[in-house]
């Protein structure tokens, strides 16, 4: 049995909105790794557990834009 397919969609990126960085307006980011503490008492095999969370940060200054900070503390981890 044949799946349907997705409908493509053209999409110019010069018609998409830049994310600038807060802090110095650059338009780069790279992706770094946040490293998080699972405590033995939260963890589901009663270890404690390292976590990794991928997050974006200015290539030039480092800060870390609001839409990408709002992951960190919303829950998202």
């Amino acid at each position: 049995m044949q799946q349907p397919t997705q409908p493509r969609v053209n999409v110019n990126p010069n018609d998409l909105t830049d994310i600038v960085c807060p802090d110095c307006g650059d338009l780069n980011f790279k992706q770094v790794v946040r490293m998080k503490k699972l405590s033995a008492l939260l963890s589901p095999d009663g270890q404690e557990q390292v976590i990794s969370i991928p997050i974006f940060i200015c290539n030039e200054c480092g800060g870390v834009p609001e839409e990408f900070a709002n992951q960190l503390q919303g829950g998202t981890q």
